[in-house]
């Protein structure tokens, strides 16, 4: 008899009436090969732009009011200069002054070629998609964005366009020169005052599930985190290591540190990580179905158990409970 596994996912009650609008990052390691330099996966980015696309089409039918605005990493193109280089470091990495220019300015380039591709998937799956270059307009000091021009980015929504952005080589005040990660990008739109740009959700795609207890790629029996929250964040911090391939940036558990800093700032934000290799997953996703993965949010979310049955990648809502306390053997115990 075939065992079904129990499965605790964390989101917002089921297909709300207006979606609003949702960050969507494609992570490197979904859209690239990052062990292998300047290396696309053009079928998964060539999928999920279709998959935003369609969800877009369909909110707009049912008149659910979705709007995307797409980022992603720089991958296997930008990673690979940026370490050499130590580009994130600026003028204090060591290196004479030239080289360590000359290292900003292959980060810069590379990330945009990657970008190229981005925006040419998107465009070639009706979306009406418009590069943004953040190193245009941003501003850092000592590593910490502090300026974006976002004018542009408002008036591309409002025309009903889906800017993207991306991970990018930018000025510094005190460094000479930084790089500014697509999350960080978020934080910045997410925490200003311009409430047009505030979103409800963000989704991070990647190539796994969510955020696991150890690397599923090397370790089998590493087990998913369905939830992370105060409760649990300090556990969460000693499983995770850095990221499968080269990655600049601090591999996710930098990414869920800023993160979960950012859900607490921001009112009704709910951060979600999902498998971007799962056909399907990401316009469901966008439309607010259960999906598999990973939410970070505030305390006080509503939890719906799932039954997951082995081999099948689909999930069916078991029941809704609004609960004071729930036990989880990775969640702990805890009042939700």
């Amino acid at each position: 008899m075939t065992r079904r596994r129990l499965s605790l996912v964390a989101r917002e009650p089921a297909r709300p009436s207006s979606l609003g609008l949702t960050f969507v990052k494609l992570g490197g390691s979904v859209i690239t090969d990052k062990t292998v330099a300047d290396t696309l996966r053009g079928d998964n980015l060539t999928r999920l732009a279709a998959e935003i696309q369609s969800a877009l089409a369909q909110a707009t039918a049912e008149g659910r009011n979705l709007a995307v605005l797409l980022g992603h990493g720089g991958g296997s193109f930008a990673h690979f200069p940026a370490s050499q280089y130590k580009t994130r470091l600026g003028l204090q990495a060591g290196l004479p002054e030239a080289e360590a220019w000359r290292g900003y300015a292959e980060t810069h380039a590379a990330a945009a070629r990657l970008n190229q591709h981005v925006t040419a998937a998107c465009l070639a799956a009706g979306l009406t998609a418009v590069a943004y270059q953040p190193s245009a307009s941003a501003v850092a000091r000592d590593g910490q964005l502090f300026y974006l021009e976002t004018d542009p980015l408002r008036t591309l929504l409002h025309a009903n366009g889906v800017p993207i952005i991306y991970g990018d080589a930018i000025l510094d005040d005190v460094r000479g020169f930084t790089i500014a990660s697509t999350e960080q990008l978020f934080v910045y739109l997410a925490r200003g005052d311009d409430l047009t740009l505030r979103p409800r959700r963000i989704i991070l795609v990647g190539e796994l599930g969510g955020v696991f207890t150890a690397d599923p790629l090397h370790q089998p029996a590493a087990r998913p985190i369905p939830l992370i929250n105060a409760a649990n964040l300090d556990r969460v911090r000693g499983m995770l290591g850095g990221s499968h391939g080269v990655d600049v940036t601090g591999g996710m558990l930098t990414k869920i540190v800023e993160m979960y800093a950012l859900v607490q700032a921001v009112d009704s934000l709910q951060v979600q990580l999902i498998d971007g290799t799962t056909p399907g997953l990401l316009h469901r996703a966008l439309l607010g179905e259960a999906v598999a993965g990973t939410v970070i949010s505030r305390l006080g979310v509503r939890i719906t158990f799932l039954h997951i049955q082995p081999g099948r990648t689909t999930v069916r809502p078991y029941r809704h409970l609004r609960c004071k306390y729930v036990t989880h053997p990775l969640i702990g115990s805890s009042f939700i």
